[in-house]
């Protein structure tokens, strides 16, 4: 993985150390998400599944860093929540975004921050919370929320990923991994740097289980 304004804060020889309040004290915009044209196909790519599903619902977005995805949802959902677990990233985001609403939170609080959604976005989160996505897949298929899940994913040539690969290397792998039922699925090709997978699916109900 490439990217020298957050890499440094996030990996270290193969290692996730997820130092994100550090990385936010240190830079604005680490990820780039207001220029990197990619990131102007994930807003398009949200944007057009917001209209065609999820106006006038409630959007979780976990991970939300500085709030850039907000302008998405804000104006077009019934609610929006923007939750990351740098102080610093969410003090930006109630700045550049006033109208939506921010917390604090880690994602290993899911339980206590998604009741009530009708649709929870991980946008590029899914690297850095491996330690807890085991439990949060079970939680899910224990019919423990009715939210669906949208997420983007970007996988990286081998060289330049390490940590993760044990998990999932492709976008079939990470949809299996996470054992939802898919109401759409993609990849957004990013040339010279490996390309984002996405997908929108929902947890089985107990009921869809014992058909």
């Amino acid at each position: 993985m490439s990217g020298e304004s957050w890499n440094k804060y996030v990996f270290r020889d193969g290692r996730f150390i997820g130092q994100f309040e550090e990385m936010y004290q240190a830079n604005r915009d680490p990820w780039y998400q207001k220029d990197a044209a990619v990131h102007q196909r994930t807003r398009l790519l949200m944007s057009d599944v917001i209209r065609r599903s999820y106006s006038g619902k409630r959007v979780v977005e976990l991970g939300c860093g500085e709030g850039h995805l907000a302008a998405t949802f804000l104006g077009s959902t019934k609610a929006y929540l923007g939750v990351d677990v740098s102080e610093t990233a969410i003090e930006r985001a109630h700045s550049y975004y006033p109208e939506g609403e921010f917390q604090v939170g880690h994602f290993r609080n899911y339980a206590t921050i998604l009741p009530g959604a009708d649709f929870v976005l991980l946008s590029d989160v899914i690297w850095y919370v491996l330690d807890h996505l085991n439990s949060f897949v079970s939680w899910l298929r224990a019919g423990n929320c009715t939210a669906d899940i949208g997420a983007i994913l970007t996988f990286y040539p081998e060289g330049e990923q390490r940590y993760g690969r044990e998990y999932f290397t492709n976008p079939q792998q990470f949809r299996d991994y996470m054992q939802l039922d898919y109401m759409e699925f993609g990849d957004i090709y990013q040339e010279g740097h490996g390309f984002s997978s996405y997908f929108v699916g929902r947890a089985p109900t107990p009921a869809d289980k014992r058909v």
